[in-house]
């Protein structure tokens, strides 16, 4: 049992950690554990050593239910020392101030550890998930959210154990979005992980939605949720200010395991990623230099905090981190955004990033040693969906409970149908069905009164598959996200650049032959129309934003349901053809692709 203690709050005791409550389920005897073989990869700019990915035959498992290290993982032996330069972690469980924004944990062993000498080889495991996007239920090669939270809360009953999640935790489904991500947030607060970063589809429902999913708990306890470069923007002036953004996420959090090694998490958020937000939603909000945040908060931790084990956790590609010394300030860095199975390796420091929508997940093992104060191995293994859907036997019954509870409320949203009858061919998500909502836009902007030409989105985020009814379970997976509709006249040029990136457009039949002049009149949506570059300057149409017409009254998603109701699509009157939404027919020669 580990206990966090907050600056100025007192303790509070986070169950589960190390307990010797009984597990709840078990990893079967063998197991399909998909691990990382070594091949080095030369690049000139970095000089780093990547791993692919390989597929092992089912093998023994261990006590923490993975494949042994030796035929399942890419073990690193190293002597090299980190820049700690601490003492041993021993005397780690004694009070220390924390630096802004970090929370301190402390081991309530500590009296039976100071009675015998600590080893000098020890070892902390790590469960990790990255980019999970609401994929709650069990089905595909997801085991669900309640399973997913099932065995990481037992992994995280084990001694010497984190539980870390990577960011993009809840959009993406609608059992998920029509409770904007809390069930997410409380399986992850009753599994009692240890850290979760923000990625930047947390920040889609605005502000005041990531803030209360920041603050909510469950049974007293609420995960911390890291951002250590959230700090405030003048849009004004363009100017970064110095003020921590603290009401969204803390810099860092230390965790004191029961063997006394003091671990600390600092997460970030890839500074570039501001360009992947709807731009009001963060215009006063600034992503600092990523790399900078991680050295800077890491150092803090070694130096302020006495830290053994310094771990990053980066909502970005390992891309957007390798490179910059960063074996000298931490001994881990788990990564996400990318939607990647990948590993990378620098001299000693490894970085790993595990998939998507609950498809694999993460297991490192550190192996520390306490005479050269440093980590000496690492052992990385991915563990499939499958593996966890064959291993949970039984769901833990609070996460039970608390799935049952959500998963009731939006059930019936999401076995409603919206077209009755099923198509004959699959709707694509970057051709037919983006041009699809395009149609929708166009239609709904008429319907407003406006006299758009073109109606202009961007790609769906999955298919539509054919022979089957479509449900609004469908339409918020191919649409996830609450873009609201403006209506604005942009320049030709404009149009002829943005159709030739992934967006789809689709023209009003009754004006094909209409001469285009210099500028034109299209309905999109917001992340399209007042879409910014780092420097925040709008660069999709940076004419068009500057001549807004108007704002529709509903959403993009709206719009499309309310286009196949109006039209005979629900009822069953009217049947969808893939082809009528092909781009030849999206445009006409006046709109050439560059």
């Amino acid at each position: 049992m580990l206990c966090l203690l907050l600056s100025g709050c007192g303790s509070v005791v986070i169950p589960g950690h190390g307990s010797s409550a009984a597990a709840i389920s078990s990893v079967p005897e063998e197991s399909s554990v998909v691990s990382f073989s070594e091949q080095t990869v030369s690049s000139s700019e970095q000089g780093t050593s990547s791993a692919v990915v390989s597929s092992s035959s089912p093998a023994q498992t261990t006590s923490s239910g993975l494949s042994p290290a030796s035929s399942a993982t890419c073990p690193v032996t190293t002597s090299e020392t980190t820049s700690s330069g601490l003492s041993p972690a021993s005397s780690a469980t004694s009070s220390a101030t924390t630096s802004e924004g970090t929370s301190q944990g402390t081991s309530s062993s500590s009296a039976s550890a100071q009675s015998s000498a600590p080893s000098v080889i020890e070892e902390i495991h790590i469960y990790a998930s990255n980019d999970f996007h609401g994929y709650v239920q069990d089905e595909d090669n997801s085991p669900g959210l309640a399973k997913f939270t099932t065995y990481f809360k037992e992994k995280g009953a084990e001694n010497n154990t984190l539980l870390m999640d990577q960011g993009d935790t809840w959009q993406g489904s609608i059992y998920s979005n029509s409770n904007r991500g809390r069930m997410i947030t409380d399986c992850m607060n009753a599994a009692r992980f240890d850290s979760r970063t923000v990625g930047n589809h947390d920040f889609d429902w605005g502000l005041a939605a990531l803030e209360e999913n920041t603050k909510a708990s469950y049974d007293g306890y609420s995960t911390p949720v890291l951002g250590a470069n959230l700090y405030d923007y003048d849009p004004e002036t363009k100017t970064v200010g110095t003020a921590f953004q603290s009401n969204l996420a803390q810099k860092s959090v230390v965790r004191v395991l029961e063997n006394g090694l003091k671990v600390g998490i600092v997460g970030v958020i890839g500074s570039h990623q501001i360009t992947s937000i709807t731009s009001k939603y963060v215009e006063n909000i600034a992503f600092t230099d990523h790399v900078k945040a991680i050295k800077d908060e890491a150092t803090s931790l070694r130096n302020d905090e006495g830290c053994d084990i310094v771990i990053a956790s980066v909502h970005a590609g390992q891309e957007d981190v390798m490179g910059n010394n960063l074996a000298d300030y931490v001994d881990l860095v788990l990564c996400g955004h990318t939607h990647s199975v990948q590993q990378g390796r620098e001299g000693s420091l490894y970085y790993a990033q595990f998939g998507f929508y609950g498809a694999n997940f993460g297991h490192v093992t550190l192996t520390y040693n306490r005479n050269t104060k440093s980590v000496t191995n690492t052992n990385i293994d991915v563990i499939t969906g499958s593996d966890i859907r064959s291993a949970v036997t039984k769901v833990d019954p609070t996460i039970a409970a608390i799935c049952k509870g959500y998963m009731d409320e939006a059930s019936a949203l999401a076995n409603t149908v919206v077209h009755a009858n099923g198509t004959s061919s699959t709707f694509l998500r970057s051709t037919s069905l983006s041009s699809l909502m395009a149609c929708a836009l166009l239609r709904q902007a008429k319907k407003e009164g406006y006299s758009p030409l073109l109606g202009f989105t961007n790609n769906a985020r999955a298919n539509i598959g054919y022979g089957k009814p479509w449900t609004m379970e469908d339409i918020y997976a191919a649409f996830p996200f609450d873009n609201r509709i403006f209506v604005i006249e942009v320049s030709r040029a404009e149009v002829q650049t943005e159709i030739t990136q992934y967006n789809s457009v689709y023209r009003d039949s009754a004006r094909l032959d209409e001469p285009i002049g210099d500028t034109a009149i299209i309905v999109t949506i917001d992340y399209l129309a007042f879409h910014t570059n780092d420097n925040r300057d709008y660069d999709y149409f940076p004419y068009g934003h500057a001549h807004v017409l108007g704002e529709l009254s509903i959403n993009f998603r709206d719009a499309l349901c309310n286009m196949l109701k109006e039209e005979g699509y629900t009822s069953g009157k009217k049947t969808l053809v893939a082809s009528d939404f092909s781009r030849s027919k999206e445009v006409s020669k006046d709109f050439v692709y560059a």
